[in-house]
Parts: structure tokens; sequence; C-alpha cells
């Protein structure tokens, strides 16, 4: 037995496109598998012990030679190990010991079927390793199911099981429920100009809080270099999150600014800081109301423009507090004649311009193509996936 070879496993959530809860009815149902996952990374080991690490959760260990059911293990994960395990065990599968350390971007309770990805997780390694993948999707599927009804204590359907472990887009009739008819249906959302989005509605504060942790910890240690983000440099760490939580109706919404503090020689405050051409108007740290979109002007500005206002209609020389305006007012006169009635309109207008430059210096993400692109490469590797 080679205990040192890692073997990689994974299963998807899933959701319905049509139909709910009709496996239970004997009726059909449109499921999808999604592009969130559980993964796990396997080792063997001789001692006749499952061993499960989920990340976030207490390790699980399943001694296999004991397979019944194990009543005080209800609702928990290792009765869903056992359950998978005893059904491999009753169709004749070799069972041997193994150590997985799971981790899962599927968020449990968010309707995505994490239990069902996680029995056929469960079922695809023992299949891989011990049964030499005997059995197809639709009869791991049925096992994942046994194992919930059975050994976890609830009488789950089978279509969850069965979007999962066949994979993309699925037709399922239940009308005969132990001999469902599955078909695969070819079909791109993205070839038709929509999208399946995932949405959390942040109905439960505490699984917000858990998937902001999440992301959080993947912000702190991410690096993209064609971005020009670095999650440290010389042991510096540069990355971090601002969080805006509010309160709408019943439900709870958080906001996760990204935030990157890495400075240049030419960007001594910070690349994603207000550049100094922009520090006449604003050069005072990034706070939170600026990060929300909104403006708050240092309240010098409230002399220093109706002055400079004053000045760009006398034509007298910017000096002292307002020589730092000039480079400014120069490219201004270019463009607007000023007169006493419509100066302090234009350097309104204007200040609103290059505040909307401030808050484009301090996104961490442009709103470009490539500044979209490298969103996205942060959003896969925050689900686990990799962009190419």
């Amino acid at each position: 037995m080679n205990t040192m070879h890692e073997y990689i496993f994974s299963a998807p959530g899933r959701t319905e496109i049509s139909g709910n809860h009709t496996d239970h009815q004997h009726g059909c149902v449109l499921a999808a598998s999604v592009n969130l996952k559980t993964m796990a990374v396997v080792t063997l080991n001789d001692e006749g012990i499952i061993r499960v690490q989920s990340e976030g959760y207490a390790p699980v260990e399943v001694d296999l030679a004991r397979l019944d059911v194990v009543p005080e293990e209800a609702n928990t994960t290792a009765a869903l190990v056992r359950g998978v395990a005893a059904a491999f065990s009753q169709r004749g599968a070799k069972l041997k010991g193994f150590d997985a350390k799971v981790s899962s971007t599927v968020l449990p309770g968010s309707g995505l079927s994490s239990s069902a990805a996680f029995e056929v997780l469960i079922g695809n390694i023992i299949n891989t390793l011990f049964f030499e993948g005997k059995l197809d999707a639709v009869e791991i599927a049925k096992i994942g199911q046994y194992a919930e009804n059975v050994y976890f204590g609830k009488p789950c359907g089978l279509m969850d099981q069965m979007a999962s472990s066949v994979g993309g887009m699925v037709f399922i009739d239940f009308a005969d429920p132990q001999n469902p008819l599955v078909e695969r249906v070819d079909f791109d959302f993205a070839a038709t100009g929509h999208a399946l989005c995932i949405i959390d509605t942040g109905a439960d504060p505490e699984r917000l809080a858990d998937l902001a942790e999440k992301i959080l910890n993947k912000w702190r240690g991410y690096t993209d270099e064609a971005a020009f983000i670095y999650a440290e440099t010389e042991g510096v760490p540069h990355n971090t999150i601002t969080p805006i939580a509010r309160r709408r109706g019943e439900d709870y919404e958080l906001d996760l600014v990204l935030r990157n503090n890495i400075t240049t020689a030419e960007h001594p405050l910070g690349v994603y800081h207000p550049h100094a051409e922009l520090h006449h108007i604003k050069k005072e740290i990034i706070g939170l109301i600026e990060v929300m979109g909104l403006a708050v002007l240092p309240a010098r500005l409230k002399k220093e423009l109706a002055d400079l206002a004053d000045a760009l209609v006398s034509h007298a020389p910017l000096a002292g507090e307002l020589e730092k305006h000039a480079p400014w007012a120069e490219e201004l006169k270019k463009r607007y004649a000023f007169t006493a009635e419509n100066a302090q309109n234009i350097l309104r207008l204007e200040v609103g311009k290059v505040f909307a430059k401030v808050l484009e210096h301090a996104g961490v993400y442009k709103r470009n193509e490539d500044g979209k692109a490298a969103f996205m490469r942060f959003i896969d590797c925050a689900n686990g996936e990799e962009r190419i």
C-alpha cells in the first residue's frame, strides 16, 4: 500500500433550474451542478480507519470494522462517511483506511447541497481507490442518498446527489424513484447571453461573517503580479479589507472592499492612494466614506476654492495656499472663460471630476477590461479555482 501518494477528488454543489422536491413526488426536474465544489486530498493508511479533516470543522474518524448504524451519530458527518462506506462494503468493495483533507466552496445551508456534494465526494474516493471504478454516477448518487436516509437520519430524495454526481445540466424523471431516468442536457447559459448567478442574501449573519472571514484570509495571502497586487514585500503585508455591514429589512448585507497599501518610489504614499497630481484636492488617506463612493473633501478647500475662483476671475497670480492649484488652474483656463457668475460652479464641477480620479486611483481593480479580468482571477482563487 502506497501511503505516501496523494490523490485529489472533487464533487460539485448543485441547483435546480426547474422543479424542486419533485423527486419526492415521482416528478421531473431540471438540475445542474455549479462551479462551487467540495475537494479532498487523500492519502492511504494501513489502520483500517477513515479520517476526514474538513476545513473549519472538527476531525472525523470512522473505524471500518464497524459499519452498522450508530444511533448517536445521527445528523453528523461521521454518519455520512460510515453510511457511504457501508453501502460500498455491501456491494463487495474491499475497503481500506484513508485520510482526507477536505475543503469546500459549497456554502453550508445555502441550498446548494453541500451534504450531497460531500456524500458524492466520499463515494468517488471509495469507488476509485477500492472498487476499481465499478459504479457509475447514478449508483454513487444512490449510495449518497442511502447514507443520508439510513445513517444520517434525513429522509431526502435523490435529486441533490444525482445532480452533483452526474454533473453538468441534467434532466431527471423520478417516475420510478429507484431507477430514475437521467439524461445529460447539452446547454450553455453563456452562449445565450445569460448567466446562472448564486447570490448570498445574507439572511444568516453568522454565515455571512464566516464567508467574509474566508474571503479576507484568501485576500491576505493573494498575489497577482500581472495586476501589481502583492500580498507582501520584504515581510511587510499589504492586503486587507474594509467591511461595510448594513441591515436591509430582515436580511444582512456586507460589502467587502479589497485594499492594498503597497508603495513605490513613484508613489510613496501608496500605489492605491491618490497620486501626487491630485494632492492639491485630496492628499489625505482614503477612509470608509470614500470606499463607499462618497466624497469627503478636506475642510481647507472651502476657503481655497473661494479664493481660487476670485483669482481666476481677476487673473491674479496664485501664491501661498493657492500655489499648489496652479497647474490645475492653467488647464482649466484653457477650457473655460471664468466670470464672477460661473467661477464657483465650474470649480465645483471640476473638483467632482478630480475626486472621481481620486477614487479611481484608490481602487485596486480598475473599471476596465484588464481590471475586470484581474478581479475575476481573484474570485476564482477565492472559489478554489484557477483561471488560465
